[in-house]
């Protein structure tokens, strides 16, 4: 609706609207109403009145006496037309609902929480009886519930929820011990109580057996990251939890956290209050440290990295170097293996055989020497014998020059009459037996201290079959 040019344009409120007349028609209805009521309708009350006075007035003729209601009573319970239940008083009678509807009444009064023994001197019947319609109500009614001899009703534990929310709201934190002792329920009870509330009356975080409000975990954080930030060496979770006053379960959550944000790159190892939170600085000077020495020796042992604080050196040496070569106490690199190589293979070229230890760096022992041959990719090294003795690799050809000299000296020493003249039909069944011994005897050998000395078997074959030979027979 438009208005003139300078008009209000606010509506007006109903109460500034003058009220409507009534029609006459209404105002007519209301008038006959009103006097049908006061000179008819009245009048039947008022004599009704006067008719229940006159009743009430008058003696009865015949009453029944208190023992006639006893009989009565029985006997109508005997008939089972009525089920009722005596008092302790035994001059009342209750209903089996109306006990129902005392106990619901009584546990209402009580604030939702009572214990079954003191519904008896409260309702004045037989315990059995209240246990057995308490059984029938818990089963009915899921609100309510039977916990060790207690009637408790959802509402209470409502309400003890939110006691516990204010009590949480003004202190931070919670432990279960302090709410058992206040309440006086079980562990599992009340943690079913927390959880299946927490959310939506309590307004916090539930780890394990302590309630912790967002703000007090927000401030614990704070604190937690300051601590990290100022962390140079490695540290274990329990002593900085001690030390600060952290809870051990926030404090490897925060790690946790702050590492997947990147806010914090602090590296958790372990598990439990038993893990040690490692600091990227300190990170970053261990790997200068083991690059350094690594790349000044061509190696680095077990023991210095132990001296660096590395404690799983596999995983540190296989995201260091990659390529570095695994020995037994020692990690050696490609040019270092490479090094060992020329040098075996020289002196095997030379004199036949190479003494391996010395050709390792000088903190290598015995044990390293295999797996240094296994790793080598040189063919001759792997064409020769050995390692015998954890040291030796000997040239196939030096094996065979050597055989070719002793059967020549074993030749030479015949001809020379110097060896003793053996029958071949007397000795071959002492052989034979000896043979045994000696397989039996190996066989225990290997089964106690397995070797690898192919070498060293070759040698005493070839030994053996010098026995066989015509000089030797002859």
């Amino acid at each position: 609706r438009q208005t003139r040019r300078g008009a209000s344009c606010v509506p007006r409120s109903p109460s500034s609207h003058p009220p409507r007349p009534a029609s006459p028609e209404l105002a007519a209805d209301k008038a006959r109403d009103y006097y049908i009521f006061e000179n008819y309708i009245m009048d039947d009350i008022l004599k009704l009145q006067a008719e229940l006075a006159a009743v009430q007035a008058q003696e009865s003729a015949h009453r029944l006496s208190e023992r006639n209601c006893v009989e009565l009573i029985l006997k109508l319970r005997e008939l089972k037309l009525v089920d009722i239940v005596y008092t302790q008083s035994g001059r009342e009678y209750v209903t089996p609902k109306q006990v129902v509807k005392e106990i619901r009444k009584t546990l209402s009064s009580h604030g939702g929480r009572l214990n079954v023994v003191d519904l008896q001197p409260l309702l004045g019947i037989d315990i059995s009886f209240i246990e057995s319609k308490v059984d029938e109500i818990v089963k009915e009614d899921d609100s309510i519930r039977l916990v060790e001899g207690e009637l408790i009703s959802d509402e209470y534990l409502d309400s003890v929820a939110y006691e516990i929310n204010d009590a949480l709201a003004e202190a931070g934190q919670l432990s279960f011990g302090q709410l058992t002792k206040r309440l006086g329920f079980s562990d599992s009870f009340l943690r079913e109580i927390i959880e299946s509330r927490l959310g939506s009356i309590i307004k916090g975080t539930l780890e394990r057996t302590e309630l912790f409000t967002d703000a007090f975990i927000l401030r614990m954080k704070s604190r937690i990251r300051g601590v990290l930030f100022a962390l140079t060496r490695p540290t274990n979770v329990s002593t900085i939890a001690k030390r600060f006053g952290f809870k051990e379960s926030i404090l490897i959550a925060a790690v946790q956290e702050f590492s997947a944000q990147k806010v914090i790159e602090v590296s958790l190892q372990g598990r439990g209050g038993g893990a040690t939170l490692v600091p990227p600085i300190y990170a970053k000077m261990q790997e200068n440290q083991a690059s350094s020495f690594v790349q000044q020796n061509g190696y680095i042992d077990l023991d210095a990295l132990h001296r660096l604080g590395v404690n799983n050196h596999k995983k540190f040496m296989k995201d260091m170097f990659p390529n570095a070569i695994p020995l037994s106490t020692v990690y050696i690199t490609e040019t270092t293996l490479e090094t060992v190589e020329g040098l075996a293979v020289e002196e095997i070229s030379s004199r036949g055989f190479a003494d391996i230890p010395p050709l390792l760096p000088s903190v290598c022992d015995a044990s390293d020497v295999a797996p240094a041959i296994s790793a080598s990719n040189a063919e001759m090294l792997k064409n020769c014998v050995g390692p015998l003795e954890d040291r030796y690799l000997v040239a196939n050809t030096l094996l065979n020059d050597l055989e070719k000299e002793t059967e020549a000296a074993l030749r030479e020493l015949h001809s020379a009459g110097k060896l003793p003249t053996v029958s071949p039909s007397a000795e071959q069944p002492a052989e034979d037996e000896s043979r045994k011994k000696g397989k039996k005897s190996k066989k225990r050998e290997s089964a106690k201290k397995p070797s690898s000395n192919e070498g060293l078997r070759k040698v005493v074959r070839g030994k053996e079959r010098t026995r066989n030979w015509p000089c030797c027979a002859e």
